[in-house]
């Protein structure tokens, strides 16, 4: 492939990829304004995509729905649809210091984005972020109970520093979510079922992180990386965690090939009240009282070390990873490591294949990012993906086109489910199990543009699962399918939509201290435990987006969410928002 090509090529699939991207938090690196209004409604409940070509990077995802109303975020099994990350104004061809984009819709939803950055500089550059959505919600009647409004508040510092041969950065960064149970309410919900179950939740957390990172012109140099993240976070019902993540990059070229190590060190400790329970969400004793304040802690320590070389157009990455679990039943976790890439008639096939493995640390706070009506005390367990083959091919038909087709198994252990808990809730908060799960996903990707007046991308995926026990996997789709596509008129009028597809899911329920049983919804066994399962149809969901360009520096649009209004849950028992309108400007300075 020329070099050209390539070039191409990059641009196209970085931009493509970023349209369905969520909202980065991560450290902005420069005040260049690029003007992307990136409004991640909450869920009208979606299931994040985020597609990434696999010979980059493997999936090993989590079920992550966001909530009410719209376009938005990441998928674990199945990876959530990320909020549309639609240019509002385009770049500009000089530097801003900073961008202010703000916006109204209708059951009172006002999103506002500040940024400000000192600008680039050869000494290093600060900034702040700010970013605030919030919404009446409008989904239960204003009589009911509990009610459906929610907000999300963020906010974050960040600083970085050059020297001759590396870089320094800092953040300090803000989270305020609240949330309200709306779901499953029933004619005869009372105060008193309210104050058991809980109404609403108030989550907030706080942190910071250092990176530091090396950079030298001699490649024969040893290279190095590193970063450490601390977060705190609290809750409405006397949730607490601390999370410390740490890892250090090592790599070094001998002749041609590379050899590196990764080091990383993993710990939460996380205190929440309820019940003890196990992997089925059954707590443990009887004569334990069921709600009592109880601490979890865990730990993960890892060990990569890898060899990377390039034999003409063939390159190969070997290595192992172990992973220590000091808490866990088998501590130590041994795992191959294998890549192969090709590159056939300059670009055009490049096929890949590789196996790989590796252990997931479970926090409270990454519960509550999938599903952020959780209970308060769930069991945390670390997924083990024991065993992750995967195999595709992506390339580049022309300078405007580009695809992909691939499949990925995994053998999960420890994978999570989400159940509506009818013990201490009544329904309208989840617990979560725990279960063996063998997945396989195939994907295709087409990737097209013309110029600068129009492209779409379409992504499909095709979910097989296999749990061990169970005749379901609990809230994941079959199917699931986004399709991106955008138009520019002239250098002021643009118009862009995005179509999701969420096929059919499972729901389940548990319900063991309560007599009476839901007539809806059949019985079964799972693991020789009475549970219920509920059909939730697959959906289809549909945003559109119009912008007005004044000038370089102000911008208005519009935006319409589930446009054809169509009344689908994410999580049983929970409607997500109609018809939502909004409307907003954008500024940069």
């Amino acid at each position: 492939m020329n070099k050209a090509k390539q070039i191409i090529f990059g641009l196209l699939f970085l931009y493509t990829t970023g349209l369905l991207a969520q909202v980065d938090t991560s450290m902005v690196q420069s005040a260049e304004f690029d003007g992307e209004l990136k409004i991640r409604l909450r869920d009208a409940g979606k299931i994040s995509s985020n597609p990434a070509i696999i010979e980059q990077k493997s999936k090993m995802e989590k079920i992550k729905f966001n909530f009410l109303p719209t376009p938005s975020v990441t998928t674990q099994d199945p990876e959530k649809l990320s909020a549309a990350k639609i240019n509002v104004i385009d770049k500009l061809p000089n530097l801003q210091n900073g961008y202010v984009i703000a916006g109204m819709g209708n059951y009172i939803t006002p999103v506002v984005d500040a940024h400000y950055s000192s600008g680039r500089s050869k000494k290093g550059d600060f900034g702040t972020r700010i970013y605030h959505l919030s919404s009446q919600g409008g989904v239960v009647p204003d009589s009911n109970l509990v009610k459906s409004n929610y907000s999300e508040t963020k906010g974050q510092l960040y600083g970085r520093y050059f020297f001759d041969h590396f870089s320094i950065k800092g953040s300090a960064n803000y989270l305020r979510n609240l949330n309200q149970y709306y779901g499953a309410a029933f004619d005869g919900l009372t105060d008193s079922l309210v104050r058991i179950s809980g109404d609403r939740q108030l989550w907030q957390s706080m942190g910071g992180a250092v990176e530091l990172d090396k950079f030298s012109r001699d490649s024969t140099e040893l290279n190095y990386n590193g970063a450490v993240r601390f977060n705190h976070g609290f809750g409405r019902y006397g949730e607490k965690e601390e999370v410390l993540d740490s890892k250090l990059g090592l790599s070094k070229m001998v002749r041609t090939e590379i050899f590196a190590v990764d080091l990383g060190f993993q710990w939460n400790s996380f205190t929440g009240n309820g019940a003890l329970y196990n992997e089925q969400a059954i707590a443990l004793s009887a004569t334990d009282s069921l709600v009592q304040s109880r601490k979890q802690e865990n730990m993960i320590i890892r060990f990569q070390p890898s060899a990377y070389t390039v034999w003409k157009d063939l390159r190969v990455k070997v290595g192992m990873g172990v992973f220590i679990e000091p808490n866990a039943e088998k501590p130590a976790n041994f795992y191959p490591e294998l890549e192969l890439k090709w590159n056939i008639m300059d670009g055009l096939l490049l096929p890949y294949a590789g196996v790989k493995g590796g252990v997931e640390l479970n926090t409270f706070h990454n519960i509550m990012e999938q599903n952020a009506f959780i209970i308060s005390n769930p069991l945390l367990k670390n997924r083990n993906n024991k065993l992750e083959a995967y195999a595709g091919i992506n390339g580049v038909v022309s300078s405007k086109m580009g695809y992909e087709l691939g499949a990925n198994w995994n053998r999960f252990e420890n994978q999570m489910f989400f159940a509506n808990d009818f013990n201490t809730a009544y329904g309208n908060r989840f617990n979560v199990l725990y279960g063996n799960m063998d997945r396989i996903d195939a994907h295709a990707r087409w990737m097209m543009r013309s110029g600068e007046h129009w492209e779409w991308d379409l992504l499909a995926h095709y979910y097989y699962y296999d749990v061990q026990g169970s005749n379901k996997a609990w809230n994941m789709p079959n199917w699931k399918g986004t399709a991106t596509g955008r138009f520019k008129f002239n250098d002021q009028w643009n118009i862009a939509a995005q179509v999701h597809y969420i096929g059919d899911r499972y729901a389940l329920m548990i319900q063991d201290t309560l007599g009476a049983e839901l007539s809806t919804i059949n019985e079964l066994q799972w693991n020789g435990r009475s549970i219920n399962e509920q059909k939730m149809r697959g959906f289809v969901d549909a945003n559109l987006e119009v912008k007005y360009q004044y000038n370089q520096q102000i911008a208005a649009w519009a935006r319409v969410y589930n446009t054809v209004a169509q009344r689908y849950q994410i999580w049983n028992g929970y409607d997500q928002q109609r018809t939502l309108f909004q409307l907003g400007a954008a500024l940069s300075f």
